[in-house]
């Protein structure tokens, strides 16, 4: 009995972690990126913008567009996924951006952050973003 109350609360307590629209916004960095520099800040009325530099800190690409959240998980509706390529001798990767990206929030050590795109669960911090305000 004490081992399914035990369950049942574990899973209760993740499964109820969500977020809202005020306390996702903020501006955002990339986590241990070397060759870009990567920001974007998450505005209350679901809008973004974004910017990237490279490895020189030359602006090389900026973005806006929107963002919606469900719970968790965020999705942005046009994302260009950084993969920290070195935009200096491959600037035309960030052609790519036209595609909508996601991915789930969560709490650690007390600072929001986010991981975009299919190689954040197997890459370390591949693609992840922590709220610096």
């Amino acid at each position: 009995m004490k081992i399914s109350v035990r369950l049942f609360f574990f899973c209760f307590l993740v499964s109820c972690t969500s977020f809202n629209e005020k306390e996702i916004s903020g501006v955002y960095s990339l986590v241990d990126y070397k060759h870009t520099f990567d920001t974007i800040v998450l505005f209350e009325n679901n809008q973004y913008f974004r910017t990237v530099y490279d490895a020189h800190e030359k602006l090389v690409f900026k973005q806006q567009g929107k963002w919606e959240l469900d719970n968790d998980f965020i999705r942005f509706d046009q994302f260009y996924l950084n993969l920290d390529d070195d935009l200096i001798q491959f600037p035309n990767l960030i052609a790519d951006s036209l595609d909508s990206w996601g991915g789930y929030i969560i709490k650690s050590n007390g600072l929001i952050e986010f991981c975009v795109g299919h190689l954040s669960a197997t890459l370390k911090n591949q693609n992840c973003y922590q709220k610096i305000d």
